[in-house]
């Protein structure tokens, strides 16, 4: 049983230990002897005021605050995408996206002798083009609005999945932070994908709970506009299949599988046709090596060092891989995670073996679903820590500290 009294110190230590990551700072700045002695004081000052503390009572928290604390979390997120969406000159490949909008604006469709990948995103930005001008702001404006999208996506799908509670830490992280603020003002694919690959699999859990034919469809559509945000995410629909198997009524599986495809296969067939006649026809035209040729450099675990456990994800991605025994031993009890965990853990294997080029940026739209999940098993191991032998939960401030510590 842990002192609500070490909580505020030990909030104070992981805040000087955070500001290592700040270019800054020097490495050994958070473990210096001051910063330790200041947080005895805050600890000895509070024990003396503890008597004070455990008077106060926080009553029933008013029905809105959820929501309060959400446009909170969506208005800090939106300030901090939009805050240096100008700030840096064009990177090369977005400078790349700018001639393709033009294209757009020019011949109707994106003109570049490339492999034309990404179509979805180069009309949206010729869009931008026409009502904004050509700058920098209008050429990353979708990507931070989809960004935005994201985060009240994640809101909205972390209570279905866990309640209230985790809806609103998902939508948090995501909001803060730096590797999904950074890709935001990005004017390439990958928040744009993110958003439609998330929606994706909203989509197709809302199937599973309602079973209504729409919702299949409109999975279908979110699919195909995640296909053409970026061509290699056609690889998440393995891991999606997976996920339905696991966890859909088997008697609805194949007849399910089949309308989907029905409705995905003839589009994603013309739309590669077209791209083989490119090739054809088009002098010039660039298609680079097929899988058959993979270098030495081949790393079927690429994205476990460059994506999983990179600066500021490896915190959520301890909580992502603790969860993996529990969502597989108690399946019965946790089938909404069981849906959501085959595709941040399956994808990025899968793409590291199908594609012969691996990036983060390509497994950057798996970034919302493995924050959901890691949100989801933290509060699942919140209330395993929170029952005694006789069940009854200890106050919510101790087991805070202890996943904290832990």
């Amino acid at each position: 049983y842990l002192s609500k009294t070490y909580f505020i110190p030990s909030l104070f230590l992981l805040f000087i230990y955070i500001l290592r990551y700040d270019v800054r700072f020097y490495e050994s700045f958070p473990f210096q002897s001051r910063f330790l002695i200041l947080s005895l004081c805050l600890l000895f000052l509070i024990w003396l005021l503890n008597p004070l503390i455990d008077r106060i009572r926080v009553r029933e928290l008013p029905k809105r605050m959820p929501v309060i604390v959400f446009i909170s979390i969506l208005l800090i997120g939106a300030f901090l995408r939009f805050k240096g969406i100008s700030i840096e000159s064009l990177h090369p490949d977005e400078a790349g996206f700018v001639v393709k909008a033009q294209g757009v604006l020019d011949y109707g469709y994106p003109s570049i002798k490339l492999v034309s990948t990404s179509e979805l995103v180069s009309y949206l930005q010729a869009l931008s083009f026409i009502v904004l001008g050509k700058t920098e702001f209008a050429l990353r404006l979708q990507m931070v609005l989809f960004d935005v999208s994201t985060i009240a996506l994640l809101y909205y799908f972390g209570k279905m999945i866990g309640g209230t509670r985790v809806g609103l830490l998902s939508s948090a992280v995501y909001s803060l932070l730096p590797s999904a603020i950074g890709m935001s003002n990005f004017g390439r694919y990958p928040s744009q994908l993110a958003f439609f690959g998330f929606l994706t699999g909203f989509l197709a859990f809302i199937y599973l709970r309602t079973y209504k034919l729409r919702y299949l469809c409109l999975c279908a559509l979110s699919f195909l506009l995640t296909y053409f945000s970026w061509q290699g995410s056609a690889l998440m629909i393995l891991p999606l299949f997976f996920a339905c198997i696991v966890t859909w009524k088997k008697e609805r599986i194949l007849k399910d599988i089949v309308l989907f495809l029905s409705i995905v296969v003839p589009v994603v067939a013309t739309h590669l046709s077209i791209r083989f006649l490119e090739q054809i026809l088009i002098p010039g035209y660039f298609f680079g090596p097929s899988v058959s040729s993979l270098t030495p450099e081949y790393d079927p675990f690429y994205y476990i060092p460059n994506f999983f456990f990179i600066e500021s994800h490896q915190f959520i991605s301890i909580l992502f891989f603790a969860g993996i025994p529990l969502v597989s031993i108690k399946y019965k009890t946790y089938k909404n995670l069981l849906f959501l965990y085959p595709i941040p853990l399956l994808t990025p294997f899968v793409m590291s073996n199908l594609l012969e080029i691996s990036d983060y940026r390509y497994a950057y739209y798996l970034l919302p679903y493995l924050v959901l999940c890691a949100c989801g098993f933290f509060f699942v191991f919140l209330d395993y820590l929170g029952c005694n032998k006789e069940g009854r939960s200890i106050s919510f401030i101790n087991y805070i500290f202890a996943s904290i510590m832990l």
